[in-house]
C-alpha cells in the first residue's frame, strides 16, 4: 500500500538539497531510518520520481534476506541493463562474480562514475541494512569520495535495536541520517482526511493515533477499517476505534515472524 506522505517537509527539503547537490557536481548520501510502515519507501518512492523530474538518471535496487545472502545482489539490481549492454569480458565478469572482489568493488565505482559522467546519478537502496556485503564494501568505497562526484546516494534501513548493524561504516563516514518520527494529531488528521475522504474530528484522530502509535501504515490499514465499517469519523466514535486488524497486516508479521529464530 502507498499511504499518504505527511510530517515530513523536513526529509523532503534534505532530499531536495542532496538531489540539487548532485546537479551541481557536488554529491553525497543520506540514511533514512526507522521502524516498519513508519513511511520509508514512501518517502524513497517520492525521493525517486523528484530525482527524475530533475533530470538525474535514478537508479533504484532493494535488498531482502534471500539476496543478502548472494554477492552484488544490490548491484545486479541498479546496473544489470547498462552492464549487460557491455560486451566486453570485464563486464561479464563483474555480473557473475568471476572478477576479484576488490576488482569488482573498484569496477562498480569506475561504472557509476561513467554514468554519472553522462548524467547525474542518484542511487537508492532500500532496507540496505539486508544488503550484501560486496554491494555495501562498494558503497563505503564510495562515500567519502561523493563530495566531489555528480552522484547522490540515499539508503534506507530498519534499525536493530540492540544488534550489530551492518552499515555502522556510514554512521562514521558522517552521513546524515533521517529518522522518521511516527505521526502527531494534526498530521494524523490529514492521512485520514486523505484516506477516509472527510475530515476526522480531533478526538477521533487522536484515538486513530493512540491505536495506531502514530504508524503511517497502521494509520492506513484503520482508515480501510473505518471506510469498510463506514464508521463516521466523528467524536462520538472515537471510543469504538481499535488496533487495527487486517488480513494483510496478518500475513507481513506472520511473514517476518518466519524469519526469526525460535526465541
Amino acid at each position: 500500500m502507498r499511504h499518504k506522505l505527511v510530517q515530513r517537509e523536513a526529509e523532503l527539503g534534505a532530499i531536495e538539497r542532496l538531489l540539487r547537490g548532485a546537479l551541481r557536481g557536488s554529491g553525497g548520501a543520506l540514511l533514512v531510518e526507522g521502524p516498519p510502515g513508519i513511511g520509508k519507501t514512501s518517502l524513497l518512492r517520492v525521493a525517486v520520481t523528484r530525482a527524475r523530474a530533475l533530470g538525474l538518471e535514478a537508479r533504484a535496487a532493494r535488498a531482502d534476506d534471500f539476496e543478502g545472502r548472494l554477492p552484488f545482489a544490490i548491484a545486479h539490481q541498479l546496473f544489470e541493463p547498462t552492464l549487460r549492454r557491455m560486451a566486453d569480458e570485464y563486464a561479464r565478469d563483474l555480473l557473475s562474480g568471476a572478477a576479484p572482489r576488490h576488482e569488482a568493488v573498484l569496477g562498480l565505482y569506475e561504472h557509476a562514475v561513467r554514468l554519472a559522467d553522462s548524467q547525474p546519478l542518484a542511487v537508492v537502496i532500500d532496507d540496505a541494512h539486508h544488503g550484501d556485503d560486496p554491494s555495501l564494501e562498494w558503497v563505503r568505497f564510495m562515500l567519502p569520495r561523493l563530495p566531489a562526484l555528480p552522484i547522490a546516494v540515499i539508503l534506507v534501513v530498519r534499525r536493530p535495536g540492540g544488534e550489530g548493524f551492518a552499515l555502522d561504516f556510514v554512521d562514521e563516514a558522517g552521513v546524515e541520517a533521517l529518522v522518521l518520527s511516527a505521526l502527531g494529531d494534526a498530521a494524523t488528521g490529514a492521512l485520514l482526511r486523505a484516506e477516509v475522504g472527510v475530515a476526522a474530528d480531533p478526538a477521533f484522530a487522536r484515538s486513530c493515533r493512540t491505536a495506531t502509535a502514530g504508524n503511517p501504515l497502521l494509520l492506513s490499514e484503520l482508515a480501510r477499517i473505518v471506510v469498510s465499517e463506514r464508521m463516521a469519523p466523528t467524536a462520538e466514535n472515537a471510543g469504538a476505534v481499535a488496533e487495527p486488524i487486517s488480513p494483510r497486516l496478518n500475513r507481513v508479521v506472520a511473514a517476518r515472524l518466519r524469519r526469526l529464530p525460535p526465541a
